[in-house]
């Protein structure tokens, strides 16, 4: 009957034109005869660390981080950096380029040094719990161990704990780069967001003899009143 010839919901393929179109099209696609507007997709890929020859106007802010940085290659520990301005000013973009171009550098001359970049604001909970497993996820990561530590059911002592066992196992050096921090603002149990507390705990792991590897940490964020909920001794360490 001519309703069941034109009811299966079928595509017309009375053209075999049209297929041989269609078969073209998508071969030439997955043989890479396309066109594109990238060279380097690479580079608009937010976890890619772009050269710092690729970087342009920021000259000044790049040669401040190479000198905070150069501490390092020295065998010192480097400062801790509040980078502080409004998004999209390259505050992210310009202190992994030079943390990356150190960690060549130090291969060099046999150290032991790298950074943990952890952008806070992707996190799904907003708390110092969350926020020490983060770190010490991406830690392990970089140190090519396995983070053994379940997120929940484990004390946040125990978290830092097992991060601070892995810094001091394999590493001289190294940054933490704590991208909009800000974003913590989960309770604490105290008088102070998060984040407070996050950064008063990593600015005391050398002098409370925790790890004997060099650690700074390098905190981003645009949130102009970031510095007054800071515990006093914490916010001393900050240079601008």
């Amino acid at each position: 009957m001519e309703g069941d010839e034109t009811d299966s919901g079928q595509p017309d393929t009375e053209s075999g034109g049209s297929q041989e179109s269609g078969s073209s099209v998508v071969d030439s696609i997955l043989d890479g005869d396309v066109q594109t507007v990238f060279e380097n997709k690479d580079l608009v890929d937010s976890s890619t660390i772009v050269d710092q020859d690729r970087i342009y106007g920021r000259d000044e802010q790049l040669a401040a981080e190479a000198r905070a940085f150069r501490d390092t290659l020295d065998g010192e520990r480097p400062p801790d950096l509040l980078l502080y301005g409004p998004s999209g000013t390259g505050k992210t973009l310009t202190v992994k380029a030079v943390a990356n171009k150190v960690k060549e550098r130090a291969q060099e001359s046999g150290i032991e040094f790298d950074f943990v970049a952890v952008n806070f604001k992707t996190m799904e909970s907003h708390t110092l719990d969350r926020a020490v497993w983060k770190l010490g996820h991406q830690t392990a990561r970089k140190a090519g161990v396995v983070w053994d530590v379940p997120r929940s059911g484990v004390s946040t002592d125990m978290k830092y704990t097992r991060l601070y066992e892995i810094v001091d196992d394999h590493f001289d050096s190294l940054v933490f780069i704590l991208d909009e921090i800000d974003a913590l603002t989960g309770s604490t149990g105290a008088d102070e967001p998060a984040y407070s507390r996050l950064l008063y705990s990593l600015s005391r792991v050398m002098s409370e003899q925790h790890v004997d590897t060099q650690l700074s940490t390098v905190v981003v964020t645009n949130y102009p009143k970031f510095r007054e909920n800071l515990d006093s001794r914490t916010d001393s360490s900050y240079n601008r």
